[in-house]
C-alpha cells in the first residue's frame, strides 16, 4: 500500500497492515495460528456485522460471535458498534474492518509491465478512466490473479482495487470510536473468499454467490486463490419474494417476476463459470455454493442446480462450516458473512 496518504488515521492503518490481502500469499508471513483472535466488522449504511474468530491450537477457527445490528440512521452506528464492542467483551481486540459498499471499486486489468514497487502507481493510472473519482487522490491497491493453466502466453491480469481516502478515514474513525485496534481495513471480496477457502469444494474449485447486498457478489476459488469476483444484481425484495413460493408455483407461470429473477442469478452463474474456463483458461468449476439468505428460499437452489447440469449446487449454512459458539442465526449469517470472513484473515505477527 502507498504511503500517500493525507490524514494521521491513514498513516496509522498503513504502519499495520496493507489496505487489502490476498489469501493465497499468506504463506509468505509469518502466522499466528494457536493464539490469534481477530474481529470482524462489516459496515453497511444502514447497520453493520460483527464477527469474532479465534483459532485453537491446530489453528482450526472458531466462531465466538456473530451479530447484525440495524441502524437507519447512519450517525448511530459508531455509538451502537461501541456498545455492542463492550457487551461482547471486545474492547483493545484487533479488527479488521469492512467499509461500506460503494466507497471502493475493484476493477480487473492487464498487469502493467513495471517493476513490483512501481505497480500501485502504474495501476493507479490504468483505471483512472474506469472510476467515478480522481484516481490521484485514491487509495490503492492490487491483488493477483491466477494465471491460465491452459494458455501460458496469455497477458497477465489482476485485480485493482481503488477507494477514497476519505471513506477509508471515516471507516477507521468507526473503528476507533468502538474501541477496538484497527488491524487492517479489507473487502468485502477477499473476506468472502476466505468463507469460500474453507469449504470442502475449493480444491476442485467452488463458485460462492453471495446475496445479502445489492449488488451482490459471485466470487469463484481454487485452492483459497480467487479466480474472479464480479458484482450482480440482487433486488433484496424480489429474493424475499422468492421465499414465499416454490418453484413449481414459479416455474407454473414463466412470465412471473420469480422466474425472471431466478434466470437472472442463472445467466450470472453460467457467465461466471464460462469466464473462468475460457477466458482465464483454468479447468472447469465443478461446484457452486449459494451464500445464506435472511429467508429459506429453496427454489433458488433448485432451479440452478436443474439448470447447471455439470455444477453441484449447495447451500452454505456457517453453522455446519465452522465451530460456533452459539447457532447462528439466518438474518446475522446473511448479512455479517463479511466481518466471518474479515475474522478468518490470517496476517504476519507484528
Amino acid at each position: 500500500m502507498a504511503s500517500n496518504f493525507a490524514s494521521t488515521t491513514t498513516a496509522r492503518v498503513l504502519r499495520h497492515a496493507r489496505l487489502f490481502a490476498q489469501k493465497h500469499s499468506l504463506p509468505l508471513f509469518r502466522q499466528k495460528h494457536q493464539e490469534q483472535s481477530v474481529t470482524g466488522v462489516c459496515l453497511f449504511s444502514d447497520g453493520f456485522g460483527i464477527a469474532r474468530v479465534s483459532r485453537d491450537e491446530d489453528g482450526v477457527p472458531i466462531l465466538e460471535a456473530c451479530e447484525y445490528r440495524e441502524h437507519q440512521n447512519p450517525d448511530e452506528i459508531p455509538n451502537a458498534l461501541s456498545e455492542v464492542v463492550g457487551e461482547l467483551g471486545l474492547r483493545g481486540s484487533e479488527c479488521v474492518c469492512i467499509p461500506k459498499p460503494g466507497t471502493y471499486t475493484v476493477r480487473q486489468i492487464e498487469r502493467p509491465k513495471v517493476e513490483p514497487a512501481e505497480l500501485r502507481d502504474a495501476a493507479r493510472w490504468a483505471i483512472a478512466d474506469l472510476i467515478d473519482f480522481n484516481a490521484a487522490d485514491a487509495v490503492i491497491d492490487t491483488f493477483d490473479i491466477p494465471a491460465c493453466e491452459t494458455r501460458k502466453n496469455a497477458p497477465e491480469r489482476l485485480y485493482v482495487v481503488a477507494a477514497r481516502k476519505m471513506d477509508i478515514d471515516s471507516a477507521a474513525t468507526t473503528i476507533r470510536r468502538a474501541g477496538l485496534e484497527l488491524k487492517a481495513i479489507d473487502i468485502t471480496e477477499l473476506a468472502l473468499n476466505n468463507v469460500a477457502a474453507l469449504l470442502p469444494e475449493d480444491e476442485p474449485g467452488v463458485a460462492l454467490m453471495y446475496l445479502s447486498t445489492d449488488p451482490g457478489l459471485i466470487g469463484v476459488t481454487r485452492n483459497g486463490a480467487l479466480l474472479l469476483t464480479r458484482s450482480i444484481e440482487a433486488d433484496p425484495l424480489a429474493i424475499e419474494d422468492l421465499s414465499t413460493h416454490e418453484l413449481d408455483e414459479i416455474k407454473a407461470d414463466p412470465s412471473a417476476e420469480g422466474q425472471q429473477v431466478l434466470e437472472g442469478f442463472l445467466l450470472e452463474a453460467q457467465r461466471s463459470l464460462d469466464y473462468v474456463e475460457h477466458q482465464l483458461g483454468q479447468p472447469v468449476i465443478p461446484n457452486l455454493a449459494i451464500a445464506p439468505l435472511e429467508w429459506p428460499t429453496p427454489a433458488l437452489p433448485e432451479f440452478l442446480s436443474q439448470n447447471l447440469f455439470s455444477t453441484e449446487v449447495s447451500c452454505l449454512d456457517v453453522n455446519d462450516l465452522l465451530t460456533c459458539r452459539n447457532k447462528v442465526g439466518p438474518t446475522a449469517q446473511a448479512r455479517s458473512l463479511p466481518a466471518i470472513g474479515a475474522a478468518l484473515r490470517v496476517d504476519e505477527d507484528g
